[in-house]
């Protein structure tokens, strides 16, 4: 049983996740120099062992990540072609609770992989509270994700019982933002998590490379890491749409005005890491110009993406990968800025043939 979950969930989640763990790998492993690199490295563990803020930092990570394989896997068995694994609940519970353990420490296995250096080095500084903190904590994130998973499985039947019922006012939902009302209602822990993410990228970026000669290639390159981590609530507002939203394609709407929904759902997403900049930088608005175009450029050609690849997840990822080392190049040369006008020309034209298909 446990061979036929790794084949079909396990194998499938990293399939689908690739450009997530290439990008972390990226930036563990690919960010500094290889003379700094095992310097890096020791520093980054000796950091997250000896503060325990940073720890707690790291901990909710591991949350996050649990809770991202745990809606991975719930939206997987509800699909008509994994019906086969509610066959599971025949064996005992406890045989259950193994197998769905195992399953997930496979999926956790490199975050397993690095809290295992984390607590190696605890141990070595004699930080004996983080350790016991780092390795409880990821161990009953594991097992609480397989026993929710048994309950899903097990009592799928039950109907829950909501403790609070709090009906809130009728609020009139404008058509421009369907997408983000959909976003906060159905897509809430992945917006959190992306949002998590972008935020601890875009300071860790900072912080990592703060002091150099030119700022304005630390925070485009972080504005970059936040772009790329939003790319998976991307493929989700587009599944939306096509199911959800098919019968705006037969309303008389210009394609001017489509296109102008779609940069405004994409500025509003990332109005906190715009915030983020201002705080750094201050107001200027010339550099906050540059930063929103390259912010929305960079999203509107991951959402039409997903259009031309037709929501082929592995081509998809690849693509935001490559997407990623492009741009990076760019910000290195100091073409960010010519790069984000010939991706927001390129999308555009995209969008208007896409629309005169018929296909928006």
């Amino acid at each position: 049983m446990l061979n036929l979950l790794v084949k079909s969930l396990g194998k499938t989640f990293f399939e689908q996740h690739a450009g997530m763990f290439l990008f972390i790998f990226y930036m563990i492993f690919g960010a500094v120099e290889p003379g700094q690199m095992l310097y890096y490295n020791i520093t980054l563990l000796q950091a997250i062992s000896s503060s325990t803020l940073i720890s707690g930092i790291f901990c909710f990570m591991l949350l996050l990540y649990g809770l991202k394989a745990m809606a991975f896997i719930s939206n997987k068995i509800t699909l008509p072609s994994y019906t086969f694994i509610h066959a599971t609940s025949a064996a005992t519970r406890n045989n259950q609770l193994k197998v769905w353990t195992m399953l997930y420490s496979l999926i956790f296995s490199p975050m397993i992989i690095y809290t295992i250096l984390i607590i190696v080095t605890a141990a070595w500084h004699h930080q004996y509270q983080n350790l016991f903190m780092l390795s409880g904590w990821i161990a009953m994130v594991i097992v609480g994700a397989a026993y929710i998973t048994y309950r899903n499985i097990n009592f799928s039947h039950n109907l829950p019982v909501k403790l609070f019922r709090i009906k809130l006012p009728a609020v009139p939902k404008p058509f421009l933002l369907w997408r983000m009302f959909y976003v906060f209602k159905k897509q809430t822990i992945m917006l959190l998590s992306s949002k998590v993410l972008s935020v601890l990228l875009f300071k860790g970026i900072c912080w990592m490379l703060q002091g150099t000669d030119h700022p304005v290639k630390v925070y485009l390159l972080a504005l970059l890491a936040s772009v790329i981590s939003h790319s998976i609530l991307l493929f989700a507002i587009l599944k939306f749409e096509r199911t959800q939203m098919g019968f705006v394609n037969s309303l008389p709407i210009s394609p001017g005005r489509k296109l102008f929904n779609l940069a405004v759902f994409l500025l509003l997403l990332f109005i906190p890491e715009f915030i983020l900049c201002i705080i750094q930088v201050g107001f200027d608005p010339v550099q906050l110009f540059i930063y929103t175009c390259f912010c929305l450029s960079g999203s509107q050609i991951l959402y039409y993406a997903l259009y031309y690849y037709e929501n082929n997840m592995e081509r998809y990822l690849k693509f935001a990968f490559y997407f990623f080392l492009v741009t990076v190049l760019a910000i290195l040369y100091d073409q960010a800025f010519l790069t984000s006008m010939l991706l927001l020309f390129i999308t555009g034209c995209y969008h208007f043939h896409l629309y005169y298909r018929g296909k928006l």
